[in-house]
């Protein structure tokens, strides 16, 4: 369905810019939210919509039964990344949260695919390309000043 409207070229792009949407307005969300509940609810509150979000994604793109081909072995390895780096990170991020304005933690998340991009390179011998090290080098500028800032603040 979706796919038909769309581009194959184009979605990834579409999919990248909503997840980024997404993970900043959960972010600013949590934030807020964290004044009213627990860091553990709220870090269970976001892997729970993002499950029925992309349930719903899965649906919007006619793939449901792709679910169904799945082995017990992909099953365990996917439920032992979810919740073990991924699920245990929310958690220690949320607790850290707390005491970090939504707008620097925001930013300062984009840490993680910098990181990505130089594990794969140190590690796995995938070169970057050219925009890699200037998309790199504009988050690592980016986090700087904001810190800078933030630090000035206090």
């Amino acid at each position: 369905m979706l796919g038909y409207i769309v581009e194959a070229t184009t979605k990834p792009v579409l999919y990248a810019l909503l997840a980024a949407v997404l993970w900043g307005g959960s972010t600013v969300a949590g934030r807020y939210l964290l004044k009213r509940f627990s860091f553990p609810f709220i870090t269970s509150l976001r892997y729970l919509f993002g499950a029925i979000f992309l349930f719903g994604l899965v649906l919007a793109e006619g793939q449901l039964g792709e679910i169904f081909k799945l082995n017990m072995t992909s099953i365990a390895f996917f439920l032992i990344i979810a919740y073990i780096p991924g699920f245990l990170g929310l958690f220690i991020y949320y607790y850290g949260l707390k005491g970090t304005k939504a707008s620097i933690a925001t930013i300062c998340e984009l840490a993680y695919p910098v990181s990505a991009v130089i594990v794969n390179w140190v590690f796995l011998g995938s070169a970057l390309s050219f925009w890699q090290i200037i998309g790199t080098l504009v988050l690592l500028v980016s986090i700087t000043l904001l810190s800078y800032e933030n630090s000035k603040m206090k």
